[in-house]
Order: structure tokens, then sequence, then C-alpha cells
């Protein structure tokens, strides 16, 4: 049925967020959502769902009036006492309430109450096109950030190299000079004798 459906894909994607919006506990990372506005506004607005009126009419207007339960974790449960004995009561209200045949701003349906939440979310003033546009700029100061690694990096190594190279020859003119004192010492010795 539709119902169990919905319920069980929303269950999956509150999952998926719950998991990626850990927060760290004792030393342990976090999700990598966590404490992002983003996530949190979706799974508010998904939480929403259960109260919001689907409908604005009938005795069912909810998905909480026909069982559909919100778990401490934020996930679903469909009470199917509950669900079974309002689709016996109105199958005609419940199946409006879910999916009417023209949805409009105050009997929205299921389906458009929830693509209402996805459009609000990645409108151009929603918190997820905020959190895109965040994590651009982020990457591309990082991006930025690296490239400035990489030419202080090769900087560094060229110096070292020239570095390297001037101490080199100095050795070389120190040794010859040496070798040269040691000859001059060794025939001055030489003489004295």
């Amino acid at each position: 049925d539709v119902l169990n459906e919905f319920v069980t894909a929303y269950n999956d994607l509150r999952t998926a967020l719950n998991s990626a919006t850990a927060p760290g506990v004792e030393g342990a990372s976090g999700g990598p959502l966590a404490g992002e506005r983003a996530a949190r506004d979706m799974m508010r607005s998904m939480a929403s769902l259960t109260t919001k009126a689907l409908t604005d009419s009938g005795a069912y207007r909810s998905l909480a009036d026909i069982g559909v339960k919100t778990n401490r974790d934020g996930t679903l449960t469909l009470d199917s006492v509950k669900f079974d004995r309002a689709l016996a009561a109105d199958p005609d209200g419940v199946a409006k309430m879910l999916e009417p045949a023209v949805p409009t701003a105050t009997s929205p349906g299921l389906a458009k109450a929830f693509e209402d939440i996805k459009t609000s979310l990645k409108s151009p003033e929603g918190s997820l096109v905020g959190a895109q546009n965040r994590l651009n700029k982020l990457a591309a100061d990082l991006t930025k950030a690296l490239e400035k690694v990489e030419e202080d990096s090769d900087r560094y190594r060229e110096l070292l190299e020239k570095t390297f190279g001037d101490m080199d020859r100095q050795l070389t003119i120190l040794r010859s000079t040496q070798s040269y004192i040691e000859q001059q010492v060794s025939v001055w010795n030489n003489t004295d004798s």
C-alpha cells in the first residue's frame, strides 16, 4: 500500500539524515552534516508532515489522524489498527487526504506536501542552496589554499636546492683550500728537516 511505501521511504531518508547529522560524542567524530542548518531544516520540515493538514475537509486531515506516529528518532511507524479503522470509516476521505484529484494550497495531499518541502528547501533563499553555496565557497577556498601550499613548497624546494648547491660549492672550495694547506705544511715540514 502507498502509505507503507511512504513510511519506508521516509524512514530510509530519516535514518540516513540521523546518521549524517549525528554529533561527535566523547572524542568520536560526528556525521559529515553535524551542525549543518540545511539538514536540520530538512528534518524539521519532514517531521511536520505527520501533523500538517493534507486536506481541509473530513474527519481525517493529517497522517497522525490515520495512525502515522513519529518515533523518538524521527522515523515513522504506521499503526495499522488505527489506519484500518480510518479507512473503514471514510475510505474516500482518507484517499482524498493522501492523494486529492486536484491538489490545492489547503488540500495538498501527501505528494504535494512533500514536494512543497523539497521546493522550499531548494529555493534560492532555501537552506539547501545556502549550504551548497557555502560548501562551494569552502571548496574553492581550500583549492586556493592547496595551490598556495604547493607553490610555497616548490619555492622552498628551489631555495633548499640553491642553498645546498651553494654549500656544496663552498665545501669543494674548502676541501681544495685544505688540500693546498696540507700540501704546503707537508712541504714546509720536509724543508725544515
